[in-house]
């Protein structure tokens, strides 16, 4: 149950209730009728009352019959059955223009998490004995895709330098003594490759990775890097709650212990449905392109 308030309503807030049903309009001659309203809330799959955006709530027709319940500011209500659904078919799609900054078109995307990276904190050492042999494996892996047609995404920490940028965190990870250098000389980005900088520990989080996935028109997604149990995990979880198939190659992620790695990707292919088949194995003419 959620309290809204509908503009123009001089009764201010109502209380709505799944399967609540509105008296009939007094002037409603036939079962379908278009009128506007100045809010629109919906019950999706989850049982959720949300709002929806208001350009969808200019013009609204309301159908009669179907399963579930949608409501309307004010209390005109063609019929006492409730109305159909309105689902996220029925909004309007967003633009997939980004203006030509993402040309290509694939339904398959590889991810690269944390890749470029210095090391330089408190378990470094541990990681990188992990991290390096993976990187080799990523790299292979990411010529393979670059030979399918499949683009690749950098997606890296901003390491709280909210300033920097992507190009001077390939500089100071390729300096002499850092200890992540192999890895970035490795894993350095080709002029083609894309890169989102995150803020936290998932990629889709405070980032454009969504708008830039749905402009390639991604649907399944490579995912590698590190740590395999905190920055790639909380990765395929907001992958997996926007319904993307998810590929995470056992081979192609690490983490500071074994045993860390292991449950992440136990984890991932329970819980997440991820093929964590390893890359070596990876059949990429079978991805969708």
């Amino acid at each position: 149950m959620r309290s809204f308030d509908p503009e123009g309503d001089p009764r201010g807030p109502r209380q709505v209730r799944h399967g609540e049903q509105c008296k009939p309009a007094a002037d409603d001659a036939s079962s379908r009728i278009l009128r506007r309203a100045p809010v629109l809330a919906a019950w999706g799959p989850s049982r959720i009352l949300r709002p929806l955006p208001r350009a969808a709530t200019a013009e609204v027709a309301f159908r009669h019959g179907g399963p579930g319940a949608a409501v309307i500011g004010g209390d005109r209500c063609p019929t006492r059955r409730r109305p159909q659904y309105i689902t996220a078919h029925d909004m309007p799609r967003r633009s997939h223009d980004l203006h030509g900054a993402a040309p290509d078109d694939s339904r398959t995307a590889l991810l690269l998490i944390d890749v470029i990276n210095d090391l330089d904190f408190p378990g470094g050492d541990r990681l990188l004995a992990h991290a390096l042999p993976m990187a080799h494996r990523i790299r292979a892996l990411k010529q393979r895709c670059r030979d399918a047609g499949i683009p690749a995404v950098y997606v890296n920490d901003n390491f709280g330098r909210w300033q920097s940028n992507f190009h001077r965190q390939i500089e100071h990870c390729l300096e002499e003594g850092v200890r992540g250098r192999e890895i970035a000389a490795l894993l350095r980005p080709g002029e083609d490759d894309y890169f989102v900088l995150k803020p936290k520990h998932s990629g889709f989080y405070g980032t454009t990775l969504e708008i830039l996935l749905e402009s390639l028109g991604a649907q399944t997604l490579l995912l590698t890097g590190m740590a395999g149990n905190i920055c790639v995990l909380f990765t395929a979880n907001d992958a997996y709650m926007r319904d993307y198939r998810l590929l995470v190659p056992s081979d192609c992620v690490a983490s500071e212990t074994e045993e860390d790695n292991g449950h992440a990707l136990r984890q991932m292919q329970r819980f997440l449905k991820a093929d964590i088949t390893p890359s070596d194995e990876l059949d990429l003419e079978r991805l969708p392109a």
